[in-house]
């Protein structure tokens, strides 16, 4: 085991960007980690046609700076992001890249599937396990229009009625004001990668897994979660009593949850 701290590098969520994680980021960052939250590129308005490919390209390439110095990683994945997460793991972790590289070489440590999309079979298509979708676009969300046709893009709109939406499935055990400050920076982004079917599941990877369950949670329901960890053998499991978004309410018990697996 490394002396030195892993880094930290968030895969967000669904419409949550990365300034959504601050309150968690300063508090990682005040522990002595590292921490790096990079931006999917399928984040943002009028972003279309996202593929998982792109994703995992792009969150490999936020990994490769601490890959190069030889720096242990632990991957943070938040709801969407643990469905790129696994395939941008695979071949990274620090036992297989070890193997290869010899034994200063960096790789991920851990993945942590914080409340997060964590397919437990090839070939399905991961929404379904949710929404009951089928390989279809899940229903209910709105999208953007280009040229008089539906694409990939879920539009954030700042309604009213969008924020009491928001606040009972992601923020329901947040404070007012916590709601009041995390809302305006939700953006649009394209949902096409997570259409596609699973090519690589946690069962996969050659590292630590583990993950928070978030007993509040209106996004996640616990059964599905439940399921993905049974399809994980030797996932460990963390329970927090929080809503979809601990990265706010339950700040110091990720954050120690992380320094556990670090030490390990």
């Amino acid at each position: 085991m490394s002396s030195q701290k892993p880094t930290i590098i968030l895969s967000h969520g669904l419409a949550h960007a990365p300034a959504c994680y601050e309150p968690l980021a300063t508090a990682l960052r005040a522990a002595g980690f590292e921490y790096i939250a990079p931006r999917h590129p399928s984040l943002g308005a009028g972003v279309i046609n996202a593929t998982m490919d792109r994703e995992v390209a792009a969150l490999r390439s936020a990994m490769q700076p601490a890959l190069d110095a030889g720096k242990e990683i632990i991957l943070l994945a938040h709801s969407y992001g643990g469905l790129v997460a696994a395939p941008a793991a695979q071949g990274y972790t620090l036992s297989e890249r070890q193997a290869v590289e010899g034994s200063n070489s960096g790789g991920i440590k851990a993945v942590v599937y914080m409340t997060a999309f964590a397919a437990s079979q090839k070939g399905d298509y991961p929404l379904d396990a949710v929404f009951k979708c089928g390989k279809d676009f899940p229903a209910g969300m709105v999208r953007l229009e280009v040229d008089g046709k539906l694409t990939d893009n879920i539009v954030v709109t700042g309604t009213p009625e969008e924020k009491a939406a928001f606040q009972f499935v992601f923020y329901n055990d947040l404070e007012a004001a916590q709601v009041d400050t995390i809302v305006p920076l939700l953006e649009s982004m394209g949902l096409g990668a997570a259409l596609e079917p699973t090519t690589v599941v946690p069962a996969d990877l050659k590292c630590t897994q583990a993950y928070i369950f978030c007993e509040k949670d209106n996004a996640m329901p616990p059964a599905v979660a439940e399921g993905y960890v049974n399809a994980t053998p030797g996932m460990k499991v963390f329970r927090l009593d929080s809503g979809h978004a601990p990265f706010v309410s339950r700040v110091g018990e990720v954050v120690k949850i992380l320094e556990d697996l670090a030490r390990e």
